[in-house]
């Protein structure tokens, strides 16, 4: 519960990492950009609480937490594994490796691999 609004308010583990308005822009470029890159139809942006994600139909889902991010994302079409990997080499905000961490579910980011 949101102790200035009174409104519930979801968590996940990587919330903590995520929760400042600062933390979920960065998150919401740096996936957003990975997508386009890869040639995923989702779109990402940040807004004041959560994440909004856009597919090519035009719906469009708001995300509390990066676990509901992902299954947004997922929603709209899967992201091969090899393409996560390629995130997870380059993540070296704790942004970014939230949200690969969030996407694996768990795992540890590494960035072996990455110039």
């Amino acid at each position: 519960m949101c102790g200035a609004c009174g409104r519930a308010v979801a968590r996940d583990a990587w919330s903590p990492q995520l929760s400042s308005a600062r933390a979920r822009w960065q998150a919401a470029r740096v996936l957003d950009a990975f997508l386009r890159e890869t040639g995923h139809p989702a779109r990402v942006t940040s807004t004041g609480a959560a994440w909004s994600v856009g597919g090519a139909t035009g719906r469009t889902v708001l995300a509390q937490t990066a676990t509901q991010l992902w299954d947004a994302v997922r929603a709209v079409r899967e992201v091969p594994e090899e393409r996560l990997e390629q995130l997870a080499a380059c993540a070296r905000s704790p942004e970014a490796r939230a949200l690969v961490d969030a996407a694996r579910g768990g795992g540890a980011s590494s960035d072996a691999g990455c110039a």
